[in-house]
């Protein structure tokens, strides 16, 4: 098995990200495609399974496009491991788009367009993070929050609801008046 890249969609005759052996069982869950030696343009990445008996079947899977409209200041090192979706808005109401992610170092990071943090960021969650970052209108304000859930303990853990400068909404319903909560404005469940 080989999966590569080339300029157009037919014969698969491109540079190689990655051969492994026949048994299927050894091939990677994810691949990662180093950009850097790549010049810009058009690129539709294959797979072709060579059995050597029949005759090579190739499958096309997509394309990319790199040096058009990507911003300088990317990729960004953050302090952990993204384990969960991002949120991509305009949290900021500037008309672009932001990327918000919780970290394995317990961050919640939100990235602008152009690769530099937004103000207010990172916040530090004191706890791990249990899914990915959700962005939406929470209060009803016209403004964006995210929402993240932390996990406190085996079978516990905290909704905290951000506003778009990194503060800390006031948790609603019944929240338990313990200092740690109160510190952070998060609702137990």
């Amino acid at each position: 098995m080989t999966i590569g890249y080339d300029d157009d969609d037919t014969g698969g005759d491109g540079p190689v990200l990655w051969t492994g052996p026949e048994n299927d069982d050894m091939a990677p869950d994810t691949l990662a495609w180093d950009l850097t030696e790549v010049p810009d343009g058009t690129w539709h990445v294959y797979g072709k399974i060579d059995d050597g008996l029949n005759d090579p079947e190739l499958v096309y899977g997509g394309s990319v496009t790199l040096g058009q409209g990507f911003q300088t200041g990317w990729p960004v090192a953050l302090g952990g491991q993204i384990k969960e979706h991002l949120a991509l808005a305009d949290l900021s109401g500037d008309g672009t788009i932001e990327v918000a992610t919780a970290s394995t170092d317990s961050n919640l990071y939100v990235i602008r367009y152009d690769g530099t943090t937004q103000p207010g960021f990172p916040v530090n969650l004191h706890r791990r993070t249990t899914a990915g970052v959700a962005a939406g209108n929470v209060d009803g304000d016209s403004q964006l929050e995210l929402v993240v859930a932390t996990l406190q303990t085996p079978g516990a853990g905290l909704v905290c609801v951000l506003t778009a400068a990194g503060t800390m909404e006031r948790a609603g319903g019944r929240r338990r008046r313990e200092p740690e909560l109160e510190a952070h404005r998060c609702l137990s469940i």
